[in-house]
C-alpha cells in the first residue's frame, strides 16, 4: 500500500482546496462544489481500489461498493483525488454519509441501502506517471 504516496500528496495540497471569496473573473480558476462527503484518494491497482483519507485511514471497510475499479481504469494503476458522497434524490446527503461511517459492522447492508458514489476531482497519477503538476 502506497502510504507514503498518500501522505505526500495529502501534505502537498491536492486534497486541500484553497478557500477564496470569489473566482469570477479570475483566468484559469475553477471552483469545487461542496459535496458534504469524505475527501479521499482512490488508488486503483489492477482489480482493486484502495480508498485512503488524508490521514491514510483505509476507508474501504465503510464503502465496499467502491472497491472495484471503474471499467475505464480496469487493468491500470491510477491515483484519483476525490470525495465519497451518498446521494439522496441526486443531492449530497451529509446525514447519510455520517450514518455510513457509524455503521462499519453493517457496511454491506448500508452499501445496499445507501450506496456511496466516488466523485473524482483530479487524476493525479496513471500507470506510475505523475500528473499532479500537469495543467
Amino acid at each position: 500500500m502506497p502510504h507514503a504516496l498518500v501522505r505526500g500528496l495529502a501534505e502537498t495540497g491536492p486534497m486541500l482546496p484553497t478557500l477564496v471569496d470569489d473566482v469570477a473573473g479570475r483566468a484559469g480558476w475553477t471552483f469545487e462544489p461542496k459535496w458534504d462527503g469524505w475527501r479521499c484518494l482512490a488508488i486503483v491497482d489492477d482489480a482493486a481500489v484502495d480508498l485512503r483519507s488524508r490521514r491514510a485511514v483505509d476507508l474501504a471497510p465503510w464503502f465496499p461498493e467502491l472497491t472495484r475499479p471503474p471499467a475505464a481504469l480496469a487493468g491500470r494503476r491510477a491515483v484519483l483525488d476525490g470525495e465519497i458522497v451518498v446521494l439522496r434524490d441526486g443531492r449530497p446527503d451529509f446525514d447519510a454519509i455520517s450514518g455510513r461511517l457509524a455503521a462499519r459492522r453493517l457496511a454491506g447492508w448500508a452499501a445496499h441501502l445507501r450506496p456511496a458514489t466516488f466523485v473524482a476531482f483530479d487524476l493525479l497519477e496513471v500507470d506510475r506517471r505523475r500528473l499532479a503538476d500537469q495543467p
